[in-house]
């Protein structure tokens, strides 16, 4: 079951979070629970989710010594949203626990960029493709969600057809690749799934093809909503579920 966003909004993480976006939340996270002495992240591993405890008590450990603990409203995996380090702790369950998960839906390939780096996006032809009709290929170094946009904005327009709103929180500077099938070589189809925006037209793949949509959640773990504001805009959120950090 979703997280009561009565209880969402007592967790300091998310004090100055809007009533629109609690919900949003409360409806990403999922109720799972946990039993004396389970390990609930283990120290060393791949990172799995963000937890917010919602009861019971949990023990943290690093090399297997203790080094405190959680209760409700406590909070843990937030870095487990924008990479995939190991784990720096163990987390136990000291007590029965129930906690609110939010996962990353695959491997998001976007990492910390070298400051020191030139900045921005640009067109790579050349790099390796995910797919033989991937061939809007762009490189982006050191560069900023909102480089990102501008970028898409500009050379992604017979997809991109609104404004572009960063909703991630994701800050600072990125190192990613991302190539997607030009509209172009995509047939037409009505559909309302996933990968469309607010439920707009979609292109039908080709057999091998990716639409810009479809390699923004895939290859990036980002995800274009459509969302109704005081203009027409397309909103960047992260994977499946709102990122934290």
């Amino acid at each position: 079951m979703p997280a009561p966003p009565e209880f969402l909004r007592k967790v300091g993480l998310f004090e100055s979070v809007s009533d629109r976006d609690i919900k949003r939340l409360a409806e990403a996270l999922k109720e799972r629970a946990f039993s004396e002495g389970d390990a609930i992240v283990t120290q060393g591993e791949g990172g799995v989710g963000f937890f917010v405890i919602g009861e019971g008590t949990v023990e943290y450990s690093v090399d297997g010594e203790r080094v405190g603990s959680g209760g409700p409203g406590d909070y843990f995996g937030e870095l487990a949203l924008i990479d995939d380090e190991p784990r720096s702790a163990t987390v136990t369950a000291a007590t029965e626990v129930t906690v609110y998960a939010m996962t990353v839906v695959g491997k998001a390939k976007i990492a910390r960029a070298d400051e020191s780096e030139r900045s921005g996006c640009d067109w790579e032809p050349n790099a390796p493709r995910p797919m033989p009709t991937a061939q809007s290929l762009i490189r982006c170094k050191n560069a900023s969600m909102s480089d990102f946009e501008q970028f898409l904005q500009h050379g992604a327009g017979a997809y991109i057809d609104h404004p572009i709103v960063d909703a991630t929180g994701l800050e600072g500077g990125w190192d990613f690749l991302i190539g997607w099938t030009p509209k172009a070589m995509l047939q037409p189809a009505q559909s309302s799934g996933a990968n469309a925006p607010g439920g707009a037209t979609v292109e039908a793949s080709a057999p091998d093809g990716i639409t810009l949509f479809e390699a923004l959640e895939r290859q990036l773990g980002l995800k274009l909503v459509k969302e109704k504001r005081s203009i027409p805009v397309v909103v960047v959120d992260h994977v499946d579920e709102t990122p934290l950090n």
